[in-house]
C-alpha cells in the first residue's frame, strides 16, 4: 500500500463551479504537510454557500505505484475504522477525513489520534444526518484530510501535517 500525496482546494474547482478562495501547497521536503489559507464562505439567503467555497486539504492515493501517469487503484480497507494522527488543526477551522469509495465521498469529523469507525463516515459531508453511512470497510481510492471553510473568517495556516494513518 502506498502512493502519491497531493494538496487540493476549492480554488481548483472545475467548471461550471467558480474558483474558490482556499488554497493549499504541499511541503517541499517530502513530508505529508501543507500550508495555505482556508477561505471564507459567502452567504446566500442567510445560509453558508458551500457550492464554490468548501475549503482545502491534503490527500493520499492509497494504492498507486510510483511513476509518472500510473493508475490510481482502489485499496480494500479492513478493520473497524481509521485513525489519523496530525499536528494541530488550526483553531480557526475544523477538519474532517474523507474517504473516496470508488467515486463516492464519505466524510467524518477528525479528532487526531482517535479511531473513526466506518459507520461514522457519511455521504452527506455538510449535514451528516441526511446522508448514507458506511456499513463496513470500503474499497477506497484516496484518504483526505480537509479543512472546512468558515462563514466567519478566512484561516491562514502553515505546516499542518499528517503524522500517521492507521487502517
Amino acid at each position: 500500500m502506498g502512493g502519491y500525496d497531493f494538496a487540493y482546494s476549492d480554488s481548483q474547482n472545475k467548471a461550471p463551479m467558480m474558483p474558490g478562495t482556499s488554497m493549499a501547497t504541499l511541503a517541499s521536503d517530502g513530508s505529508l504537510c501543507i500550508s495555505g489559507t482556508v477561505g471564507q464562505i459567502g452567504m446566500v439567503g442567510g445560509m453558508p454557500d458551500y457550492t464554490d467555497d468548501w475549503g482545502c486539504g491534503i490527500g493520499v492515493n492509497l494504492s498507486q505505484t510510483m511513476g509518472m501517469n500510473t493508475p490510481t487503484m482502489a485499496y480494500q480497507l479492513s478493520g473497524t475504522g481509521v485513525t489519523v494522527s496530525t499536528s494541530e488543526v488550526p483553531s480557526c477551522t475544523t477538519a474532517r477525513v474523507e474517504i473516496d469509495d470508488n467515486g463516492t465521498a464519505y466524510c467524518a469529523a477528525l479528532t487526531s489520534g482517535v479511531e473513526i469507525p466506518w459507520s461514522a463516515f457519511n455521504t452527506e459531508c455538510w449535514m451528516p444526518a441526511s446522508g448514507q453511512a458506511l456499513s463496513a470497510a470500503p474499497a477506497s481510492i484516496a484518504l483526505k484530510v480537509q479543512f472546512v471553510a468558515s462563514a466567519s473568517q478566512a484561516c491562514p495556516f502553515t505546516d499542518f501535517c499528517i503524522d500517521s494513518i492507521s487502517l
